[in-house]
């Protein structure tokens, strides 16, 4: 089972498990980084400042999830068990961790939101 959380609430678990799916890693951050699913830092600047909606960041970063599947499950494949994708944004905000762990499940990947209940995972998901 893999994890997807974001980076402050992860600042006290090993290192060796948590994997940064983002443009960029804050500096305390330890763990890895995962860039096959990073988004496009362009899309992110896009979306940060009003010139992508959610649902066109949506779909660039779903079209590149397609257009690179075979080596982005190969590395997810490749992680231990219990590892987290991590990324800035607190849950209840749009993110891409969300896009991502919805991919890696239509793709066989068991992935679900570290610390949620069913209920929140309805909102999220």
């Amino acid at each position: 089972m893999l994890y997807t959380s974001y980076f402050g609430r992860v600042k006290n678990m090993n290192p060796d498990l948590l994997f940064a799916v983002t443009a960029s890693k804050p500096e305390f951050f330890n763990g890895k980084h995962l860039k096959c699913v990073a988004p496009d830092y362009k899309w992110v600047d896009d979306y940060k400042h009003g010139r992508i909606t959610d649902l066109q960041y949506t779909n660039l970063y779903i079209n590149y999830l397609n257009n690179n599947k075979e080596n982005i499950i190969s590395q997810i494949k490749s992680l231990p068990d219990n590892s987290m994708l991590l990324c800035y944004e607190v849950n209840g905000k749009f993110c891409h961790r969300h896009i991502l762990a919805k991919w890696l499940r239509q793709n066989g990947i068991l992935i679900e939101e570290y610390g949620f209940n069913e209920l929140d995972k309805e909102v999220l998901f």
